[in-house]
């Protein structure tokens, strides 16, 4: 699939800003999957093309929230493996489901998502972050990890809104 000039440059737009985004607030993929999806690129292409962006995005605020001392790692060892697993699941369902299916399903995530972060004002930034002051439930971590991962994997965009306020 060869794309125009003027959708490169569209494309290299959206991702910039998208990239601005999630490094301020998170839910860059709420732009760029339907910037990608909108010039004909197939749904498993956009999510994937979208999920390697994030990763940059995800390693860069993790390590920034170490140095800030907002979280200490060795207490969300549970939630760690449990999101691994939750995403290795997502992905591979993801990965079942035809593309025909994916393009009615994900402008309906990406909706509904953008209407529950944008009316949600805990689900922007982290005005108020805390260290914890004891040990997270490791349940919790369980619960939480895995559905985050989970929702992750199949798709992603917004998925900061949900971490922000678990």
């Amino acid at each position: 699939m060869l794309l125009e000039t003027s959708h490169w440059i569209s494309l290299i737009a959206v991702g910039v800003s998208a990239g601005f985004i999630d490094a301020v607030v998170g839910g860059g993929g709420l732009l760029s999957i339907p910037a990608l999806l909108s010039m004909g690129i197939p749904p498993h292409m956009a999510l994937g093309t979208n999920k390697l962006a994030a990763c940059f995005s995800s390693f860069t605020s993790a390590v920034t929230y170490f140095r800030q001392q907002f979280f200490t790692p060795s207490l969300w060892y549970h939630c760690a493996i449990a999101t691994f697993i939750g995403a290795v699941i997502g992905s591979t369902i993801v990965l079942m489901i035809d593309n025909d299916w994916l393009v009615r399903i994900l402008p309906i995530m990406i909706i509904t998502v953008a209407i529950y972060t944008a009316f949600n004002p805990n689900a922007i930034g982290c005005k108020n972050t805390q260290v914890p002051q004891s040990k997270p439930n490791k349940l919790y971590q369980w619960i939480t990890g895995f559905a985050w991962g989970g929702y992750d994997g199949f798709a992603g965009p917004g998925i900061g809104a949900f971490w922000t306020i678990s």
